[in-house]
Order: structure tokens, then C-alpha cells, then sequence
């Protein structure tokens, strides 16, 4: 009994060596917390833009505003996160790189789709977080809302 356990295991351990597993890169983003909020709450100035991508290798060096596209991702604005797996109206994903590969500018963002047909109500999220070249750096978090004509209000 000992020796048929033995010897299963020794056929299954090379088999697991033979199939290495891909890696893929987290790209994180905590940005800081926001200085400015305009309409009425939920946010406050204790709230901040997160981002998380993953791609399925290490960004290359020298990219000039180069669209990436994630395997994930994950944003979050301090009210509402935003997934892959979110109704997504429109995404941005481009990066420029250095010459060691390292992010230098980007301009990310995730909006969800208001549902169809549009009710009074309805809510659209939108999460961005971009810098120019200035070096300006601006992130927000926004929430469209539908008003009683079924128009869209942006808070």
C-alpha cells in the first residue's frame, strides 16, 4: 500500500514541474486624498482614488502614450468601485513609460453604463485618475445621476 502512494506521487510531482504558471504584473495606485468636493455628499475630503491593474507582463521601457489593455482591474473613488466585471460604458488604459520601464504619465479611467431603458434614479459612476505633462495630477470620483425628466445630473 505504501509503495503504490509513493509511486503515484512521484508520477504527479514532475508533471506539475513541467507546467510553470504565468505570471502576470499588479500595477497599484493609492492617490491622495481629495482637496476639493463639489455637490452634495456622499464624498468628503477623507476619500481618495485607488487603482489596481493587472497585466499580463511587466510594462516595457520607452512607452509614448501607449494604450494597455488589463487582465483586471479594480478602481475605487472612496463611494463606488469599479471592476472588470462592471457594465462598462467607456475605459481608458494608456501609460508612457521610461527607459526602466517605470510608469511615468497615465490617464486611467472606468465609466459604468446607466441601465437601459433609463430610470429616474439611475446612477453612472465614473473613476479617473490621469497626470499631464505638466505634472499635474488630478484624480475624481463622480456620480451622474437621472433626474425626474431622465436627465443625466452630474454630482
Amino acid at each position: 500500500m505504501k509503495l503504490r502512494l509513493l509511486l503515484a506521487v512521484c508520477i504527479c510531482v514532475p508533471c506539475l514541474a513541467a507546467n510553470p504558471a504565468m505570471a502576470s504584473e499588479f500595477y497599484r495606485y493609492t492617490g491622495n486624498n481629495y482637496d476639493a468636493i463639489f455637490g452634495p455628499a456622499p464624498y468628503d475630503t477623507s476619500m481618495r482614488v485607488t487603482a489596481t491593474l493587472e497585466l499580463s507582463s511587466v510594462l516595457p521601457p520607452n512607452l509614448v502614450d501607449a494604450e494597455v489593455i488589463p487582465i483586471s482591474f479594480d478602481f475605487n473613488d472612496g463611494v463606488n468601485t469599479i471592476t472588470e466585471n462592471s457594465d462598462i460604458e467607456e475605459r481608458t488604459f494608456r501609460v508612457s513609460t521610461d527607459a526602466s520601464g517605470n510608469i511615468t504619465f497615465w490617464n486611467v479611467s472606468a465609466k459604468t453604463t446607466f441601465p437601459s431603458p433609463t430610470q429616474v434614479g439611475d446612477q453612472q459612476w465614473e473613476i479617473a485618475t490621469f497626470n499631464t505633462t505638466s505634472g499635474m495630477q488630478i484624480d475624481y470620483g463622480s456620480i451622474h445621476i437621472c433626474d425626474m425628466n431622465a436627465t443625466k445630473l452630474s454630482l
